[in-house]
C-alpha cells in the first residue's frame, strides 16, 4: 500500500540555511532583526541541529516507576559543513570578537522545508560559533562549523515577517587550493611547499543562565584558542629545529590570492614528525601541528 505522504528527501530543503547578522549589543541577541534580507554562507553539504533537553524526574512514596518529568533547561546548538566560495562567514569563527563581522556579533538563521507539500521554517536564534576548522588537501577548502544559540524554535508555516528568503544554491564557485597564491604557506616568513593545511579556533562561551527561563538569556566569548596541523615538503632543518626548542614564529597561509590569508602570530610547533622510508619512493615530507596565540583571517 502507498504511503500517506511525500518522503521527505535533502531536495525538500525550499530554503537553504541562511543568516543575518543580530547586532553586537545585549538588546539584539536572540531577536530576529526586522525584514531580514538573509545571507547565502557558501556553499552547505551538511547541516545538523542538536537541541539537548535537560529534565528533572518526579518520584513518589509507594511508586516503583517515575510519576513525572520536567523540563528544566535547554541547550541549542548546530552544526554545518561547506565549501566556501568566500571567508565573511569564517571569519566569525577565526576572528577575534571587535565589532560586526565577528563573533561579538550573534546570528539569527533559518531554514525551510518541504513537509509533504508544505513550506515550514525554523529558526536559530542568537547564535555564535564555539568552533571552527577551514582545511584543504590539493582540493576545495572545506569549511566546519559549531555554533551554540539562544533558542531553536519548532517548525512553523510562517516566515519571519517581510523576510527576503534564498531559495537557490550559491551561483558563485567553490575556492580550491589552486585559488591561494604561487607559494601560499610560510614558516617564519621563508616559503615551503605544502601538501595540506588545516586550522581550528575554538572560542569558550560564558553563558547566562537564570531561575525562570529554560533558555539562556546571554551568551559571551571568555576565551579562544588557536591550532593547526600541515604537511610540508622538507627543505632544510629549520622546522624540526624549531619544534624542538618550542621556538615561537609567525606563520602564513593564503587562502584566496590578494583576498583572503590566515595570519598566525606566536605560533609554535607542539608535534613533528618526518618518517622517510628504503621502501617508499616519496618525496620527504614533515607533519606538524602547531598553537598560535594569535589568529587573524584577512
Amino acid at each position: 500500500m502507498p504511503t500517506s505522504y511525500i518522503p521527505a528527501t535533502m531536495r525538500d530543503y525550499t530554503n537553504i540555511p541562511q543568516y543575518i547578522a543580530e547586532g553586537t549589543s545585549a538588546a539584539t541577541f536572540g531577536v530576529m532583526p526586522t525584514s531580514p534580507t538573509f545571507i547565502q554562507p557558501n556553499l552547505i553539504t551538511d547541516f545538523t541541529i542538536d537541541q539537548q533537553i535537560t529534565k528533572a524526574d518526579v518520584l513518589e512514596l509507594g511508586n516503583y516507576d517515575i510519576v513525572n518529568a520536567v523540563k528544566t533547561g535547554e541547550v541549542s546548538a548546530f552544526s554545518l559543513k561547506a565549501n566556501i566560495t568566500d571567508t565573511t562567514l569564517a571569519k566569525t569563527g577565526f576572528n577575534a570578537p571587535s565589532g560586526s563581522g565577528t563573533v561579538e556579533e550573534s546570528q539569527s538563521w533559518i531554514i525551510g522545508k518541504d513537509f509533504d507539500g508544505t513550506d515550514n521554517y525554523r529558526t536559530l536564534l542568537g547564535a555564535r560559533p564555539i568552533s571552527t576548522t577551514l582545511s584543504a588537501e590539493r582540493g576545495l577548502w572545506e569549511l566546519d562549523m559549531s555554533f551554540v544559540c539562544r533558542e531553536i524554535t519548532d517548525w512553523s508555516t510562517s516566515a519571519p515577517a517581510g523576510s527576503t528568503l534564498l531559495t537557490a544554491a550559491s551561483s558563485s564557485t567553490a575556492l580550491s587550493h589552486s585559488d591561494a597564491a604561487a607559494d601560499p604557506f610560510s614558516w617564519n616568513s621563508a616559503a615551503y611547499d605544502i601538501l595540506s593545511f588545516s586550522a581550528t579556533t575554538t572560542f569558550e562561551l560564558a553563558l547566562v543562565e537564570v531561575m525562570g527561563k529554560v533558555n539562556i538569556e546571554h551568551s559571551r566569548v571568555a576565551n579562544r584558542r588557536n591550532i593547526g596541523s600541515a604537511t610540508v615538503y622538507q627543505k632544510n632543518t629549520t622546522i624540526q629545529t624549531d619544534h624542538n626548542a618550542l621556538t615561537k614564529r609567525a606563520l602564513a597561509m593564503d587562502v584566496e590570492n590578494g583576498t583572503s590569508a590566515f595570519t598566525d602570530t606566536d605560533a609554535r610547533i607542539t608535534s613533528y614528525s618526518s618518517n622517510p622510508s628504503a621502501a617508499s619512493p616519496d618525496i620527504i615530507k614533515e607533519d606538524i601541528t602547531w598553537e598560535a596565540e594569535s589568529r587573524a583571517l584577512s
